[in-house]
């Protein structure tokens, strides 16, 4: 059964999650810019809480976007450029693994149109991009995230060269509260739900030559079009 399927505890969280978060993400947020307006403009540290200030606003968006999937199981979806939003997804993660052996790495580099719920599936590859990283911590490695369309699906995948996944988890990795050297319980499940919401799958398998791949298929109507033509519609 899916996270979905289970409407009155999802209900229940969805209202717990907000009462617990909401007020200290509001706190949060005002304590950064006070200390930011307190700054000097030409203050070295303003730009890190300028930063921290966007990564808050992103918080609370994707916070009002889960309690609503939550509650509703709907997804709010509109055209993005997939690759532009990977493009970010890896800057992101690449400063959060600075100093780190891990490297992060894409071949996505044309325009790739769909029309998806982007906070709930930015945040869902970031999850798989968090795991893959804490697999390969010690021994370091590439992750990968492609994507490209198979008629009107998205798909989504991520590669990494950790040590792959435990056999026996294989069935159940995107099982709610199922933990290993790759998640803390919730992580995967969410990954899931996303997918589920857009009508699509998830699926985990380990690669021949090591390494595990987490691949998301999206349908929905898309299509590649031309950047003259994105800007007007």
């Amino acid at each position: 059964m899916s996270l979905l399927q289970e409407e009155r505890p999802m209900e229940r969280f969805a209202g717990m999650l907000a009462h617990e978060l909401r007020n200290p993400l509001a706190s949060a947020v005002t304590n950064l810019a006070v200390a930011s307006d307190l700054m000097e403009e030409s203050d070295p540290r303003k730009p890190f809480l300028a930063r921290a200030e966007e990564e808050m606003e992103r918080l609370r968006v994707l916070l009002r976007s889960c309690i609503e999937l939550a509650r509703t199981g709907q997804v709010s979806r509109r055209r993005i450029d997939i690759a532009d939003a990977i493009q970010q997804i890896l800057s992101r993660a690449s400063e959060r693994e600075r100093g780190s052996r891990v490297r992060f790495e894409s071949s996505v580099c044309a325009e790739l149109w769909h029309d998806v719920d982007p906070d709930l599936v930015v945040r869902a590859l970031e999850n798989l991009l968090e795991n893959a990283g804490r697999a390969m911590c010690d021994s370091g490695g590439v992750v990968r995230i492609d994507a490209q369309m198979e008629g009107d699906t998205l798909v989504l995948s991520v590669q990494d060269e950790g040590p792959g996944l435990k056999p026996e988890l294989l069935d159940q990795v995107f099982e709610p509260f199922v933990t290993g050297q790759r998640s803390s319980g919730l992580g995967l499940a969410f990954v899931r739900q996303v997918a589920d919401a857009h009508g699509g799958s998830a699926l985990a398998e380990n690669l021949p030559g090591g390494g595990a791949c987490f691949t998301l298929r999206l349908p929905g109507g898309s299509e590649e079009i031309p950047s003259w033509l994105a800007s007007s519609t």
